[in-house]
């Protein structure tokens, strides 16, 4: 995504905590959290049999309806203040991402639907596919890298 890097290495400069939560597979997901070097990261992964063979999917850690259940646990675990909390998601199920007192930023609609949903949850809305796009929602000023 274009600005993530830029984004997560702000974010980290000036002290903030950086996760990625997703309901896609871990092996993806862990490699982009590496790459980025965010603090935690949680996605669904698939289990092995004893020879090594895929055997199927594990149980989801991150359920895609309610990826909130995962944001509250980070919050819980790390002592956050839900009101300093920031979610960021392109479909309408990533708003579950919003746990109550916590932010949310529809980010680059994937569907017509997603995008019909963040308007009725009154959240703001970037339409670019460049990430730096939410700096001034988040910290009203510009990007500064």
């Amino acid at each position: 995504m274009i600005g993530a890097r830029d984004v997560v290495e702000e974010l980290k400069r000036r002290g903030i905590y950086v996760a990625i939560v997703s309901s896609g597979v871990a092996r993806f997901i862990g490699s982009i959290a590496h790459m980025l070097n965010v603090d935690d990261w949680a996605a669904n992964d698939f289990s092995w049999d004893e020879k090594g063979f895929l055997a199927g999917p594990k149980p989801s850690m991150v359920d895609s309806h309610d990826k909130g259940i995962m944001v509250k646990k980070l919050s819980e675990i790390n002592n956050f203040n839900p009101e300093k909390i920031w979610s960021v998601g392109d479909s309408s199920t990533d708003l579950s991402m919003q746990i109550p007192g916590s932010n949310f930023i529809g980010f680059n609609p994937a569907r017509q639907r997603a995008s019909d949903a963040f308007k009725k949850a009154k959240v703001p809305i970037v339409l670019e596919r460049d990430l730096r796009r939410i700096w001034p929602i988040i910290f009203n000023e510009e990007f500064s890298n």
